[in-house]
Order: structure tokens, then C-alpha cells, then sequence
């Protein structure tokens, strides 16, 4: 009797261990983009200068253990994580980078060590986000330092609120017009190029671009409109 109370106390304690690393997490990323993200452009200059508070975020993340049972922090942590590791990646460069692109392996051969692992930003993407959650709206909160990209937000994405936060940037995103350009006269509708390299995370094969673009648009594109895609502006987010 007596050892299986301490084993169950063992397991609580482990739970609630495991819970305030995770909720230690969320609140430092929170302070984090809320200090260096100042109007949707990072402040990659300060970071240099004191990479601490940064680098203090990824040794928690190193070693949480985390499995995907819970959809919302489990979700909530990658996405977080994504833009964590691409600001970090930058800032190692900086301020020599000029832009993702320009470092070599940036996405798909870099490692990190993450909740016990050593991933890519691209696994990050692909396997534990998309992959799992066939979300499109992943694509207007995962940030690769790019102007093109849908801009930073200064706060961190939190398990309960996750789904509104997401929602949100997607409706900034779209009803943007330097994000989605309309041209009335010409009745042609240019958008960006993530559109056409995630064409199957928006639509299906009886289905238009526009008409996912349209879901969160307040004035609605006629769907006669003919649709091109402009070059992504890979120039660095960065704080002037």
C-alpha cells in the first residue's frame, strides 16, 4: 500500500512538473514576442546584443516532454516553437543575413533540440503541425523572417485561445490589401505566392483560391476575377 501511494505520488508530481515547464513556456514566449515584436517587426538588433531572454525560452523547450494527447498545447507549442527558432536562426547571423534564404539549410537541414528531439523548422511544419492538424490557417502564424511573409504578431499563441488568435491573423492577413491586391478595373486579384506553393493546404479539387480567400475577406472578390501570383519579398523582418 505504501509503495503504491508513492508511485501515485511520484506520477502527480511528475504532472504537475511537466505542467508548470509548459505554462513557464507559454508566459516567457508571451513576454518575449510582446518585447521584441514591435509592429509586426522584430527586433533582431537587441536580441544580438542579449540573446539571453531568447536563448532562455529554447533550454525550457529542450526539455519538455510532450506528446500530442492534447491537441491545443500541443499545437500552441510548435507554433510558438517555429518562430522561435526562426528568430533565433536569424539572430545568430545577424546582422550580416539579409534574409532566411541567404542562410544555407535554414529550413530543412538545421537541427534544434526540442522537447527532446532534434528537429527541423520544416518536421516542425510538415509533421507536427500540418501534418497532424490539416489546418490551413497554420499558414498565417508560421513566420519565416520574410516581408512576404503574413507579419509577426507581438504576443505568443496560447492553448485556449489558440483557434481565435489564428483566425484573426488570417482575416488581418487576407483583408489586407498589400497582402491580397485587387484590381477592379483590370478584374484580377493578385496574391501571394504562398498560395501557390500550399495550393493543396487551401483547397480541394473543386474548389478556387479564392473562395477560401473570400471565407474571411469583409468585402467579398468576385469569383470572376482571374488570379496571379506576385513575388514573395524574402527581405528580412526586421525592426529599422
Amino acid at each position: 500500500m505504501k509503495k503504491l501511494l508513492f508511485l501515485i505520488l511520484i506520477l502527480i508530481s511528475t504532472t504537475i512538473v511537466k505542467a508548470q515547464t509548459l505554462d513557464d513556456f507559454f508566459s516567457k514566449s508571451d513576454a518575449f514576442f510582446k518585447t521584441y515584436v514591435i509592429a509586426n517587426k522584430v527586433d533582431y538588433q537587441s536580441l544580438k546584443i542579449n540573446p539571453r531572454p531568447l536563448d532562455e525560452i529554447l533550454t525550457i523547450a529542450s526539455t519538455i516532454d510532450l506528446n500530442n494527447s492534447d491537441a491545443n498545447n500541443f499545437k500552441a507549442f510548435w507554433v510558438n516553437i517555429y518562430n522561435l527558432i526562426v528568430i533565433k536562426s536569424i539572430v545568430n547571423k545577424y546582422p550580416a543575413v539579409k534574409s532566411a534564404i541567404d542562410v544555407n539549410g535554414f529550413f530543412d537541414r538545421n537541427t534544434y533540440s526540442i522537447a527532446k528531439q532534434n528537429i527541423t523548422l520544416k518536421q516542425i511544419e510538415n509533421n507536427m503541425l500540418k501534418s497532424t492538424f490539416k489546418d490551413p490557417l497554420l499558414n498565417f502564424v508560421l513566420v519565416c523572417a520574410a516581408n512576404g511573409c503574413p507579419p509577426l504578431v507581438s504576443e505568443a499563441y496560447l492553448p485556449f485561445t489558440l483557434e481565435e488568435q489564428m483566425l484573426k491573423r488570417a482575416k488581418f492577413s487576407l483583408n489586407n490589401p498589400n497582402f491580397i491586391r485587387v484590381n477592379n478595373a483590370t478584374k484580377t486579384v493578385e496574391v501571394s505566392q504562398i498560395f501557390e506553393w500550399y495550393k493543396e493546404d487551401f483547397i480541394d479539387k473543386e474548389k478556387k483560391i479564392l473562395d477560401f480567400i473570400n471565407k474571411y475577406r469583409d468585402l467579398k472578390i468576385d469569383d470572376s476575377y482571374s488570379v496571379a501570383y506576385y513575388k514573395y519579398d524574402w527581405s528580412l523582418n526586421k525592426l529599422n
